[in-house]
């Protein structure tokens, strides 16, 4: 799935790919990816009036469904949107947004076989 046409002139090409693969699964845990949506909310300051709804409905639904499968973090990420766009119903398109988004990447990250959460636990990537 990751492909880079660039060829770092310190590092391998195979030390270029691990490196990427644990970043990737550094910056999707589902914990990271909540604190950087919490951060957006949070300094989204213009509140325009909306109506509460939920952000689980439709394709983002089944969507958010399908990932609540990867386990109790997963539950948790779309709990924490979810409360999001009821504590905030003016970024209810930007929140729901951001759900797909994560989605999309969690499942083109899985089906590539790049998605391994143990690396998202290490300080550091893996030695190649």
């Amino acid at each position: 799935m990751f492909r880079s046409n660039i060829q770092p002139k310190l590092m391998t090409v195979e030390q270029r790919n691990v490196g990427l693969r644990w970043l990737m699964n550094q910056i999707y845990t589902p914990a990271a990816y909540g604190r950087r949506v919490q951060a957006f909310v949070d300094a989204s300051k213009t509140r325009r009036p909306a109506r509460r709804t939920s952000i689980l409905t439709g394709i983002q639904g089944q969507m958010a469904q399908r990932l609540s499968r990867g386990g109790t973090a997963e539950r948790a990420l779309i709990e924490r949107l979810e409360g999001l766009a009821m504590l905030r119903p003016d970024l209810h398109g930007t929140l729901s947004y951001m759900l797909l988004f994560y989605c999309q990447v969690r499942f083109m990250m899985e089906s590539g076989g790049q998605w391994d959460p143990t690396l998202g636990r290490r300080e550091l990537a893996p030695a190649s």
